[in-house]
C-alpha cells in the first residue's frame, strides 16, 4: 500500500517525496519501523495517516491503533450538533451575550468540545445556527453541566418558537488530530 501525502507536481517532482520535500508513507515495515521517525520523514499534519505517522506506527497496524478516546482509528467520528433558533427582537441583545459566553466558554473550558460556532442567517437577522462538535456523548453531558451553559439556559426566554436540533457524526476531516485541542 502506498499513501502519498500532497504529491509534488511538475518537473521538480521526485519519487517518494511530498510537496514539502518529506518522505511519503509507504506501508513498508522497513520505512515505518516501530521507532519514531525524524521530522523530515513525517507526513504533513493534514495527511490522513499523519497522526499514526507522528507516533511512528506502521501503516499495516493503523487499524489496530486506539485513539486517545478509546475508539479505533477507523471509528473516529465525533458527535456533531446543528441547532437552529429564532430570537425574539426584544431579546436579541440578551441572546447574543448568552450564546457568546456559552460558545467561548465551551471551546475554552471543555476538553471534549472541539468546536462551537454561532452563525446568523443571511436572510433573517433573527435566525441563528449553532454548529457544535463534541468528542462523545459524555462530553455533551459535561457541556450541559458547565457554568457557561447555565447562562445560556437562563436566556431561553429570548427564543421565539421551537428549537430545531439535528444530530450527526463527523466524517471529514477524518484525522483526529484536526479535532484535537493539543
Amino acid at each position: 500500500m502506498v499513501v502519498v501525502c500532497f504529491p509534488r507536481r511538475g518537473p521538480d517532482a521526485r519519487v517518494g517525496e511530498t510537496s514539502r520535500g518529506e518522505r511519503r508513507c509507504d506501508g513498508d515495515s522497513s520505512s515505518m519501523s516501530g521507532a519514531r521517525r525524524s521530522r523530515q520523514q513525517r507526513c504533513p499534519p493534514r495527511c490522513r495517516v499523519a497522526a499514526a505517522c507522528r507516533r511512528g506506527l506502521r501503516l499495516d497496524r493503523i487499524a489496530g491503533e486506539r485513539s486517545r478516546t478509546g475508539r479505533g482509528v477507523g471509528d473516529m467520528s465525533n458527535l456533531a450538533i446543528w441547532v437552529k433558533v429564532r430570537v425574539k427582537p426584544e431579546g436579541l441583545e440578551k441572546f447574543l451575550h448568552a450564546i457568546e459566553v456559552d460558545a467561548l466558554g465551551s471551546e475554552r473550558d471543555e476538553p471534549g468540545c472541539m468546536r462551537f460556532n454561532v452563525l446568523r442567517d443571511a436572510d433573517d437577522e433573527l435566525t441563528y445556527y449553532f454548529y457544535e462538535v463534541y468528542e462523545n456523548e459524555a462530553a455533551l453531558a459535561a457541556h450541559r453541566e458547565a457554568p457557561h451553559y447555565a447562562i445560556w439556559s437562563a436566556a431561553a426566554d429570548t427564543l421565539d418558537g421551537e428549537v430545531q436540533i439535528t444530530r450527526a457524526s463527523t466524517v471529514f476531516p477524518s484525522d483526529q488530530g484536526y479535532w484535537s485541542k493539543d
